[in-house]
């Protein structure tokens, strides 16, 4: 499935779509992204830091909540607090994220958690570094098949 992240204005959610994007992922809450994501028929998942944001993102429509800067919000102890309360979103914890903490996040209520940088940096992706991106990808998925 293809998607785009850091989109923060409609004119990206409506390049996305023309690309055969279905869902965008935004940095922050914009109900004008979410808005023009669901007009075009693609998921939005907006970022947000505060049980006020995930609530207003889940009234505006988004199926799933982006919780951005997840370790810094509080890290898996954020998202049990928060999860009942707000009856239980799908919130996709990034920022913070790695091998040593993704299974806790998933234990805490997680729908799916987003982890990029901290398995492997910019220069594997731009050096087309196929090794170090596996073995990063394969470090994850046994940290959380525990």
């Amino acid at each position: 499935m293809i998607g785009a992240g850091t989109v923060a204005r409609s004119d990206d959610v409506k390049r996305v779509v023309d690309v055969g994007g279905r869902f965008v992922i935004s940095p922050m809450l914009s109900e004008e992204v979410v808005a023009t994501a669901l007009r075009l028929g693609v998921v939005p998942m907006p970022g947000v830091a505060t049980p006020t944001e995930i609530h207003r993102a889940l009234q505006l429509g988004a199926p799933v909540v982006k919780i951005f800067p997840a370790e810094q919000l509080g890290g898996p102890g954020f998202l049990s607090a928060v999860r009942a309360p707000l009856r239980e979103p799908r919130m996709i914890p990034t920022g913070g994220v790695d091998v040593s903490n993704a299974s806790a996040y998933l234990e805490a209520g997680a729908w799916a958690v987003g982890v990029g940088g901290s398995l492997f940096g910019s220069a594997a992706l731009r050096d087309g570094d196929v090794a170090k991106i596996a073995d990063g990808t394969k470090r994850l998925l046994q940290a959380v098949a525990r």
